[in-house]
């Protein structure tokens, strides 16, 4: 454990290449590409639609106001594990013990001290962006079915079901995994609690 704790950024910035950084925004990039083009999607499908042929009785019984309602709720709930639930369950504690022995990897057991923190950043990394991610996809989803529905055109306030993809755009964009953003994450998130300990 003492190795760990005297890992200095230097040691880091030399030991971490170009490739490990590499899958940590493949991930990243597939995850905003994907909520992105589901975005595109439903935007083409208002542009190529003619509100004058939605009978009007099918926006009257709309599930949109309800998803709107959950929309609301599972932002809050999701943003806040998203940033707090992975302190509770990766405590100083929790974080020695796992990262004290080898820790399983792809292509077996991973024992190097630095690969097996990039593996737990790279783990909470995707977490994190999964909970944001599937509240975004909610909000898009539910805006699909307004646009399907016709619910979109008859109250213009429903494009505000996009408002969680935009902050899912504007996290990833701010947090994408540059190097020198996962050797700072690496060091803040897990190399200093476990010095504090």
């Amino acid at each position: 454990m003492d190795e760990i704790t005297q890992l200095s950024s230097a040691d880091l910035e030399m030991s971490i290449s170009n490739q490990d950084i590499r899958i940590s925004q493949v991930i990243a990039g597939a995850m905003f590409i994907g909520v992105f083009a589901f975005c595109a999607i439903v935007f083409f499908m208002y542009s190529k639609t003619d509100p004058s042929l939605i009978p009007e009785e099918v926006t009257d019984g709309s599930p949109v106001p309800l998803f709107s309602l959950i929309l609301i709720g599972l932002t809050i709930i999701m943003y806040f594990l998203a940033f707090n639930l992975l302190r509770i369950i990766h405590s100083p504690e929790k974080l020695k013990s796992i990262l004290s022995g080898p820790m399983n990897g792809p292509n077996g057991p991973i024992t190097d001290t630095v690969q097996k923190l990039i593996a737990l950043n790279r783990i909470r990394m995707i977490i994190r962006l999964a909970m944001l991610e599937g509240v975004a996809l909610f909000g898009v989803v539910a805006l699909f079915i307004a646009v399907q529905d016709g619910t979109i055109y008859t109250d213009q306030k429903y494009w505000g079901l996009l408002i969680p993809a935009g902050l899912f755009f504007l996290y990833v964009y701010a947090n994408f995994p540059f190097k020198q953003r996962v050797i700072d994450q690496i060091e803040n998130e897990l190399i200093k609690p476990i010095r504090s300990v």
